[in-house]
């Protein structure tokens, strides 16, 4: 079995050696669990989690945990390197509230 895991805010984590699946719907929680025995692969898109001790259990059984969009993963990690190698760093934004929290405020291109 494959657990396609896509909608945002789902959360997967490890209960009782099992994977539990939350999922959050009109403020109440779906909880669904699965044996880590059938599952064979954990196909996981952007916007949900998933624990560390459900990434060891993953490990443990040899199941494999896969991103959903991978050319999104792919290209963001290009992305990253860009910026590491080339020390590449993008432009100053006009809206300045942003600056407040970003990672770049101090060496960004004004």
């Amino acid at each position: 079995m494959q657990l396609y895991i896509n909608t945002y805010g789902t959360y997967v984590h490890v209960k009782d050696e099992m994977f539990e699946i939350r999922i959050k719907k009109d403020k109440e929680v779906e909880k669904h669990h699965y044996s880590a025995k059938k599952v064979k692969s954990i196909i996981i898109s952007l916007g949900a989690a998933l624990s560390s001790d459900a990434v060891k259990l993953a490990i443990t059984n040899n199941i494999d945990i896969e991103p959903a969009d991978k050319e999104k993963v792919k290209h963001d990690a290009v992305e990253v390197l860009k910026i590491i190698d080339k020390n590449f760093y993008p432009k100053a934004t006009k809206y300045k509230k942003r600056c407040v929290t970003c990672t770049y405020k101090n060496i960004c291109i004004k």
